[in-house]
C-alpha cells in the first residue's frame, strides 16, 4: 500500500481488544498498526492516531485486513484499512504525509523528537534476558545501550523506570534497530526498540514524561 514508514501513537479498539501502540507505514487509505494481537481480519476497528503538532488524536474508523505474524521476522502487525475519513481528519493526515519534514523523518521513522534519558531499563524475551538503561526516548520508542542488543524484530517485555516517581512501565516492545559493539560508526552498542503493545496508563506518562524531558531542554538551551 503507498504511504510512508513512520511511527507515530496509535490506539486501536476493536472485538473487546484495546491496545495502545504505533504504527508502522501512514496514507490516506490505510495504516499499519504494530503489535502481536490483532482482532480478526473484517473486524470494524476505532483508531486514535496522533499527529506532531496537533493537540488531539485523529479520532478515525477502518477495517482490520491482513496480519503480519511474528514468524515472518519481518515487522508484527496488521493493516487496516481507514472508512471514509472526515475531512478534517483527511486534511491533516494529508497535510502531515505531505509535509515538507515528511520525507526527512521517514528515514528514520521518527515523527516525534527524541528525547535523553538514562534510566534502567530491563528486557525480557524467548532469547533475551537483559538489565540496561536507556540512552534516549520519544513518544514511539526508546533507545538502550546493551554490549549485547536483542536480535533484529525480536518481540521483548520492556520495563522502563521513569523520572516521575511512580515506578517502571510495562510495554511490549519490537527491535527495529541493532547495533552491534564492532560497529563503531554507529555510536554506543544497544538497540532501538519501538512500542508495540501497552495501554492507556502507559501512554499518558510516556507523553508527558517525553514533554517534560523537551521542556526542561528548552529552559537550558
Amino acid at each position: 500500500m503507498e504511504g510512508i514508514p513512520i511511527v507515530v501513537p496509535v490506539r486501536f479498539a476493536a472485538s473487546g481488544l484495546v491496545a495502545q501502540t504505533t504504527s508502522g507505514w501512514l496514507s490516506l487509505e490505510a495504516v499499519f498498526i504494530r503489535g502481536l494481537e490483532a482482532p480478526p481480519k473484517g473486524t470494524a476497528i476505532a483508531l486514535r492516531i496522533a499527529l506532531p503538532g496537533e493537540a488531539t488524536p485523529e479520532e478515525v474508523e477502518g477495517v482490520v485486513g491482513e496480519r503480519v505474524p511474528p514468524e515472518t521476522r519481518s515487522e508484527v502487525g496488521f493493516w487496516t484499512r481507514f472508512r471514509p475519513l472526515p475531512v478534517a481528519s483527511r486534511r491533516r493526515i494529508g497535510r502531515f504525509l505531505k509535509g515538507r519534514n515528511a520525507a526527512v523523518v521517514s528515514l528514520a521513522r521518527r515523527a516525534f523528537p527524541r528525547a535523553p534519558l538514562c534510566r534502567e531499563v530491563q528486557l525480557r524475551g524467548m532469547s533475551t534476558g537483559v538489565v540496561a538503561h536507556s540512552e534516549n526516548i520519544s513518544r514511539g520508542g526508546v533507545f538502550i545501550a546493551t554490549p549485547q542488543p536483542p536480535a533484529l524484530h525480536e518481540v521483548v517485555e520492556l520495563q522502563l523506570s521513569l523520572p516521575d516517581g511512580l515506578g517502571a512501565v510495562l510495554t511490549q516492545a519490537e527491535v527495529v534497530q541493532r547495533v552491534l559493539p564492532q560497529d563503531h560508526n554507529s555510536g554506543h552498542a544497544g538497540a532501538g526498540l519501538q512500542f508495540i503493545g501497552a495501554d492507556d496508563a502507559f501512554r499518558e506518562r510516556i507523553d508527558l514524561c517525553v514533554d517534560n524531558l523537551l521542556a526542561a531542554r528548552l529552559k537550558t538551551a
